[in-house]
């Protein structure tokens, strides 16, 4: 009979020792973790900011229709080119109106939204065509 030999490999070499996690491993998914809680946090920024600019505009369009409902009250001759201010909610827009005729019977009115407060809000415009009524027959 012959006698096995055995060898004493050290249990690092083999890889049987793999109870853990390393530092090294650790620390990259820290740095991960971090890095999307970051982008998340800045994701939330963004959409509170927009989410408040697109308040802003609703509040500028409720101004325009308006000014374009309270022209279409008023007789053709009385549609005229003019400025107002309007509070939408906690803000003060400026509401210019420009009136040109096109042709005889037909005007073409745009209006113009922007803050008073001076903030870097875009302004909004709008445009339609106003036909003069004919009378019934």
């Amino acid at each position: 009979m012959t006698k096995r030999r055995r060898f004493n490999v050290p249990a690092r070499i083999c890889g049987s020792d793999s109870g853990g996690f390393g530092m090294i491993e650790v620390l990259i998914a820290v740095v991960v973790s971090a890095v999307g809680l970051l982008g998340m946090a800045g994701l939330a920024v963004a959409v509170a900011s927009h989410t408040q600019m697109a308040g802003e505009h609703t509040d500028q369009a409720l101004g325009a229709q308006e000014v374009l409902e309270r022209f279409q009250q008023v007789p053709f001759a009385a549609v005229t080119t003019r400025t107002d201010t309007v509070r939408q909610g906690s803000r003060v827009y400026l509401l210019q109106s420009t009136v040109s005729l096109v042709r005889p019977g037909l005007k073409n009115v745009q209006v113009d939204v922007s803050n008073m407060d001076g903030s870097r809000m875009r302004s909004y415009r709008t445009r339609v065509y106003m036909t003069q009524q004919l009378p019934q027959p």
